[in-house]
């Protein structure tokens, strides 16, 4: 009967130990891997309004001064690309988000959208 509870309590340890392992990468993703942190960038030659609207349907807007940038957090993306609009004119989409992203840049220069996805680890030294 000691046995099987020694096996029952180490069985119970070892789930507790996985579980909080599991959390603590999670905290340690968000704090140091950069997940969810997207950056907006003007690359463009004069200041503009932006708004990013994502498959999940949260969106931000905001105003982008000649070569100045915005960084934000978002966990909630949904997975799809990214509904980009530049003033008035019509929404370009762009990228492709899922429910885990790196840090991504969005570039938006006079006539183009650029996106690129930051991956720790892919960057030759």
């Amino acid at each position: 009967m000691k046995k099987v509870l020694k096996v029952l309590a180490a069985a119970l340890a070892v789930a507790v130990c996985a579980g909080a392992a599991w959390v603590l990468r999670g905290m340690y993703d968000r704090m140091f891997m950069l997940e969810g942190v997207f950056l907006v960038t003007n690359a463009g030659g004069s200041d503009i309004q932006v708004e990013l609207t994502f498959p999940s349907g949260e969106s931000r807007e905001f105003q982008l001064g000649k070569g100045a940038s915005r960084t934000f957090i978002l966990s909630d993306t949904g997975e799809g690309g990214i509904g980009v609009r530049v003033g008035d004119g019509a929404v370009i989409t762009t990228g492709y988000v899922t429910s885990i992203n790196d840090m991504c840049v969005i570039a938006v220069g006079d006539s183009t959208v650029s996106f690129s996805q930051l991956i720790p680890g892919t960057i030759e030294r």
